[in-house]
């Protein structure tokens, strides 16, 4: 696996995100809205997720979690804790070490560029 392209896009006032990412692996796959956060003790790369939707419990449409009321069936929803899912990742360390090592030198590089 190589990764071909690495395209950042810098966020602007928001203390914790602080770049969204597209990369390109061998020319010929693009994975998009990848994240850099400021995490605790590191940057951490994140990659794309989306909202978990369940069925309603009356109607069994599938619904987001955080909306209040079925969009079909208009019934008031209990509510429930909010889930996201990655919708890609990579599937072994070595993999998530090459992409997290790429993705984060482009950042430092273009920010210390910044700074000059």
């Amino acid at each position: 696996m190589i990764i071909t392209n690495v395209d950042i896009i810098l966020a602007q006032n928001n203390e914790r995100l602080l770049a969204f990412c597209t990369i390109t692996i061998d020319d010929c796959f693009v994975i998009k809205d990848i994240r850099i956060i400021k995490g605790d003790e590191r940057l951490v790369v994140a990659m794309p997720d989306k909202q978990r939707s369940e069925p309603c419990e009356h109607c069994k449409f599938r619904i987001r979690q955080r909306d209040r009321h079925c969009p079909r069936c208009g019934k008031q929803l209990t509510s429930k804790t909010i889930e996201y899912v990655d919708i890609c990742f990579p599937i072994n360390s070595e993999s998530r070490s090459a992409i997290d090592n790429v993705i984060l030198e482009k950042y430092l590089e273009l920010t210390l560029n910044q700074l000059i």
